[in-house]
């Protein structure tokens, strides 16, 4: 053989050693084109070297999966947040964790919660002025079926993630009873913030985000103390019955309290409860408030959950009334008797005591006579 074909055969072996490597590393997906498009592929989400894919909400609504195990309670500042899987509205899945590096917004809210839809315009604001780059932006609906949020969504206007947890999967798991709550994650994965209530304004929010994209963590200022405010009645159940009475389930109605947070009778599941219905314009009902405030003051920090309901009255009229007398116990308003029509509450005072698996063990009807009265009933009731 010459030179010259030696040369030429060397040439040819190494164009086709070329071609074959390039061929199978095109094959392998190395290329930039297909990296961040797999986020269900081989390549963990988050680790690909093009970054996180971002979910597709664009044509609908996501859905929760499942969730890791929460060890404790409830979830606060400084705790990891617990681990949970969604599909976006493409069908695609990912996980919470698919987010580390970034600063995660997560809220949970109802439709039916009137503090979680005053906050909605400023959840749409953050995710149309902050970018994918700066925050990650979800929202889970607590409980709800999925043609209630589209409707509502599509009539309010709303375009920001939402992930239906119909079986409220995610919510147990994060503790979540009232709402709206908004966990506020960095980017290793750590809750910096747990805010409890509605944002009144996006530069609420902003302030959070800010104070942790600058410092890392967040500092809430000092909050007034609780001065025991109005709540009020939002809906109640259907009663099957004529009235609720001993060994009845006791009616799951809702309500917001004093802090703006939406709360269920159930949420107090595996505590004793209290319920006490009065008005007032009831001179017995107000022969009876000086003890139901001395119960309050002596058994706050003990397992029983004391909730009073004033039957029709405006929030104004209940609030002159409770200053006037100083009493600082907690009120519920029900303007328009929802759960005073449904507990078939006629004449009031009426309390309805109810165990740690939600049925009634005792029902009143008429004003307790002394703070004696209401110990002996709760003692004999309930295993202190």
């Amino acid at each position: 053989m010459n030179k010259n074909n030696k040369w030429k055969l060397i040439a040819v072996a190494v164009v086709a050693t070329m071609l074959i490597t390039a061929i199978a590393t095109d094959n392998l997906g190395g290329g930039d084109e297909l990296n961040g498009n797999v986020p269900n592929g081989d390549v963990t989400n988050g680790e690909e070297p093009n970054g996180i894919a971002q979910p597709d909400f664009s044509s609908g609504m996501g859905a929760v999966i499942d969730c890791d195990d929460n060890p404790g309670e409830g979830l606060e500042a400084g705790a990891m947040a617990v681990d949970f899987r969604f599909q976006d509205a493409a069908g695609t899945t990912f996980s919470l964790s698919d987010f580390g590096g970034k600063l995660v917004i997560l809220n949970f809210w109802t439709t039916w919660c009137s503090y979680c839809v005053d906050e909605l315009p400023n959840i749409q604001q953050i995710y149309n002025e902050w970018s994918y780059d700066e925050v990650v932006l979800l929202t889970i609906d607590k409980g709800e079926d999925y043609d209630t949020v589209a409707t509502f969504m599509q009539e309010g206007g709303y375009s920001f993630p939402i992930m239906m947890d119909t079986e409220q999967i995610v919510s147990t798991k994060y503790g979540v009873s009232a709402i709206p709550i908004t966990f506020f994650i960095d980017e290793d994965g750590i809750i910096q913030h747990k805010k409890i209530g509605y944002f009144h304004t996006t530069e609420d929010i902003e302030e959070v985000l800010n104070q942790i994209i600058t410092t890392g963590t967040y500092v809430a200022a000092p909050e007034e103390p609780d001065s025991a405010g109005l709540g009020f009645i939002t809906g109640c159940p259907q009663n099957t019955g004529d009235s609720l009475d001993v060994g009845d389930t006791a009616l799951d109605f809702q309500f917001q309290d004093a802090d703006g947070l939406a709360v269920s009778l159930s949420d107090f599941r595996g505590k004793p409860a209290m319920v006490c219905f009065w008005a007032t314009w009831c001179g017995f009902c107000n022969k009876q408030l000086p003890y139901l405030q001395q119960l309050y003051d002596e058994w706050q920090g003990t397992e029983l959950v004391m909730i009073t309901i004033s039957k029709g009255e405006e929030p104004s009229t209940v609030a002159t009334f409770m200053q006037d007398n100083e009493l600082t116990f907690p009120v519920l308003t029900d303007s328009s008797q929802k759960a005073v029509s449904q507990y078939g509450v006629t004449g009031v005072p009426t309390t309805f005591f109810i165990d740690e698996d939600g049925v009634v063990q005792f029902k009143q009807v008429g004003y307790f006579h002394s703070m004696e009265d209401i110990e002996d009933i709760l003692n004999q009731l309930f295993d202190w």
